[in-house]
């Protein structure tokens, strides 16, 4: 396999950035609760930062779009509000719940989101 033939697989492209996304914002959220910081706040703050970046990466390497549009904007936010709303729920019934330490929940989590993002973005936002 060549590298222009990885280069044109947009899933890779994608996990390739969804890696990207996945270790800042890990690693902004596992800073910030060594510094004390709550789980759920790291969290939030990780996937704000993370936010700015995978629109970028996405829209311009992943699903190669161009131009602006409002409306490509309001459906990414609804994408990644629904994937907040659900990463958030399970972070939370993970730690309090189910005793899983933070950091192990938290990595977890990030990885199911990648999967509805993906979608999200394929089929609603980029489509």
């Amino acid at each position: 396999m060549t590298l222009k033939t990885l280069y044109n697989d947009q899933r890779l492209r994608f996990l390739f950035v969804g890696g990207m996304n996945t270790a800042l914002s890990y690693a902004i959220y596992f800073a910030l609760t060594e510094l004390g910081v709550w789980y759920l706040l790291a969290s939030t703050v990780g996937f704000a930062i993370s936010l700015a970046n995978s629109y970028l990466w996405n829209k311009f390497f992943v699903f190669k779009k161009r131009g602006k549009s409002f409306e490509e904007v309001v459906k990414f936010l609804l994408v990644y509000g629904v994937q907040y709303a659900g990463g958030m729920s399970f972070l939370y019934v993970a730690v309090e719940f189910l005793g899983i330490h933070s950091h192990i929940a938290a990595a977890v989590n990030i990885l199911l989101c990648a999967g509805i993002s993906f979608v999200g973005h394929k089929y609603i936002t980029y489509r």
